[in-house]
């Protein structure tokens, strides 16, 4: 079974685009790496059971541009066809400006320009069950049965 692509990144699809195409103007090289991922944890004791978001989710987008010394990048998790002049506008300004906040103040490491061929990629996976479709009932009660399975390996435990 396929894994779908986020909903969350296809709907911000044209504005990532058009901020790309925006910083092109100004910045040698420009990409942005957009992510969505969700996750719940489960944790089964003797003492009982919770189900909580997973710290270990992420949803958003960092763009990474060129200022002509270094490498710049700049984290944000809104974007749409309204903010785009707004984002493009607050990375220009703070690149430039942590830029030349340094200058005189510490050595500044220079690097080439990464020279690479325009990338346009939508990872997808194979998954035997989704675990969207699983509920949580169903979860937990696997989990218990390992849980009841352990313990009933030892009295120890």
């Amino acid at each position: 079974m396929d894994v779908l692509m986020s909903n969350f990144l296809n709907r911000q699809k044209a504005a990532v685009k058009e901020l790309v195409q925006k910083l092109s103007r100004r910045f040698s090289y420009v990409s942005v790496l957009g992510t969505d991922t969700l996750g719940k944890r489960y944790d089964v004791k003797k003492t009982g059971v919770s189900i909580k978001d997973s710290m270990w989710t992420e949803r958003g987008f960092v763009a990474r541009i060129y200022n002509g010394v270094n490498y710049f990048e700049y984290s944000f998790n809104d974007i749409s066809g309204d903010n785009v002049d707004e984002i493009a506008k607050r990375i220009t300004e703070i690149a430039l400006d942590s830029l030349n906040n340094m200058k005189g103040r510490v050595k500044i490491s220079s690097y080439p320009l990464i020279q690479e061929k325009e990338i346009e990629k939508s990872y997808t996976g194979q998954v035997g069950i989704d675990p969207a479709d699983v509920s949580d009932s169903d979860i937990l009660k696997k989990l218990n049965l390992v849980k009841d399975e352990g313990l009933n390996m030892s009295d120890i435990v």
